[in-house]
């Protein structure tokens, strides 16, 4: 929708083919990596998870993370 929610996956064929296909892009098992896709989503009947679930139709691209060097973080309580 946005590029900001998190949705559940329908575990399919789909869902093997994207991960197969982020696997190069990928630095670490929790690495997130942006990537668009079609599909449609529906209610989550499952007891856990997200309240809503992803089936992919199609995968449209893959956008790797990108490298971030030399960066500062200054934490202030003011």
């Amino acid at each position: 929708k946005t590029g900001h929610e998190v949705y559940g996956v329908t575990i399919d064929k789909k869902m093997h083919e994207l991960h197969d296909k982020i696997k190069p892009f990928k630095k670490d098992e929790y690495d997130m990596i942006p990537v668009f896709v079609k599909g449609y989503l529906t209610p989550n009947t499952q007891n856990e998870g997200w309240p809503q679930v992803l089936t992919i139709v199609s995968i449209d691209s893959i956008a790797p993370s990108k490298t971030v060097t030399n960066s500062i973080i200054q934490l202030s309580s003011e």
